[in-house]
């Protein structure tokens, strides 16, 4: 019993610990027509994993839920050379991910986009200290 309380108190520990290490800047608040541009950083002393560096997730405030919004590294089914799952990210690296506030829509195979509603949105990155233990660090944007 004293052996798994300490392995998840391990754990929890651990992801706290690796949250800190990590950042993504950003601005709180933007105007609709701009672009958003962030950073994730590895602040830690080693490796970390990046999944899906290609995607850029984004989710909008709607009542009491979170709903994904379709941005899509390759809309419609394009033929795109396919993205990588994982990125490796030496200490101190940055990733810098630029979203047009904008939504991909497919319509009859082709895409439109439709600038996102003011409000508020989440963008998340998910990453690992090694491939198996993903971490979600997300980050709160006022569109007005």
């Amino acid at each position: 019993m004293k052996k798994s309380i300490f392995v998840v108190f391990l754990l929890l520990f651990t992801h706290y610990i690796f949250a800190q290490d990590v950042q993504i800047s950003i601005v709180k608040k933007i105007k609709r027509g701009q672009k958003l541009t962030y950073e994730f950083t590895n602040m830690t002393k080693s490796n970390i994993f990046l999944f899906n560096p290609m995607e850029i997730i984004v989710e909008k405030k709607k009542g009491k839920n979170w709903v994904q919004l379709e941005t899509p590294y390759c809309p419609c089914g394009r033929a795109c050379p396919p993205p990588p799952d994982v990125q490796t990210l030496t200490p101190n690296e940055k990733v810098t991910f630029v979203w047009t506030l904008e939504e991909s829509l497919c319509e009859n195979n082709e895409e439109k986009k439709r600038q996102v509603e003011k409000g508020k949105y989440r963008i998340s990155v998910w990453y690992a200290v090694n491939k198996s233990d993903k971490i979600r660090l997300m980050r709160t944007i006022q569109v007005k």
